[in-house]
């Protein structure tokens, strides 16, 4: 910034009415703009510093997870996300809290919903989770894992079609619709598995998570075996680091 300031003081004096006076009617500042190429390429102007400091990443006992997530049932593959923070308690424990969504998905049998003509199931959880480290060296992180929580599983229609709320009924447009959903059922779940994380850089980690997750409460639809998959997600860790507290 100093260096521009610099620059414009030469630019006013070489403008000024003494050297406009010594010039004539016109100013033509050559000088002054030579002057301010040379202060913006740095060529007078050695006592240069740095902008800014960049700092080194320095993990804490918080972490956090975020990955594409998998999953298998008795009616086939479904896919989706899965969300989880977490915090350290200690050196060889973590505890998180975990969300899944598995995008609804055409499966074939109506799971006893008669007005289902083209069922589509839908699980979503939110649950509670613990890590148990069995191995935790630079590279490599193995752990075991156990949670527990709550499920929603919805089931839809993909043949019944409802229009999307907030739509203008006189724009001349065709309304876009969705499945109608016909049921859905809310229970516990609970979760048992293994986890492996591979530390590919100081602030960035791979890890991918394995489990089943069982539902454990009544349904209105199908039966908990319909509604129990087999789970696996895969992304990136932001890595946790246990520090003992201060005295």
């Amino acid at each position: 910034m100093l260096k521009y300031l610099l620059a414009l003081s030469a630019l006013s004096l070489a403008c000024s009415p003494a050297a406009t006076a010594q010039r004539g009617a016109r100013c033509v500042p050559y000088s002054a703009l030579y002057t301010t190429m040379l202060l913006a390429n740095g060529h007078y102007w050695h006592c240069s510093s740095p902008d800014t400091v960049e700092r080194p990443f320095e993990p804490s006992r918080w972490g956090f997870f975020f990955g594409l997530a998998g999953a298998q049932t008795r009616h086939g593959y479904f896919g989706g996300a899965e969300l989880e923070g977490t915090y350290r308690l200690s050196p060889a424990a973590q505890t998180g809290l975990v969300a899944n969504v598995l995008v609804p998905q055409r499966i074939v049998s109506n799971l006893g919903v008669r007005d289902a003509a083209k069922p589509m199931l839908g699980l979503y959880t939110l649950s509670s989770r613990t890590r148990l480290f069995v191995l935790d060296n630079s590279r490599l992180r193995l752990s075991l894992l156990g949670g527990v929580g709550a499920g929603v599983a919805t089931l839809a229609d993909r043949a019944q079609q409802v229009a999307d709320r907030g739509q203008e009924a006189d724009c001349g447009c065709e309304p876009s619709t969705h499945a109608k959903t016909l049921a859905t059922s809310v229970g516990l779940v609970a979760q048992a598995g293994s986890s492996l994380t591979y530390k590919l850089r100081s602030d960035l980690w791979l890890t991918a998570n394995a489990y089943y997750q069982q539902w454990a409460g009544a349904t209105r639809f199908g039966r908990q075996a319909d509604l129990s998959p087999w789970m696996l997600s895969l992304g990136v860790t932001m890595p946790d680091h246990w520090k003992p507290a201060a005295r």
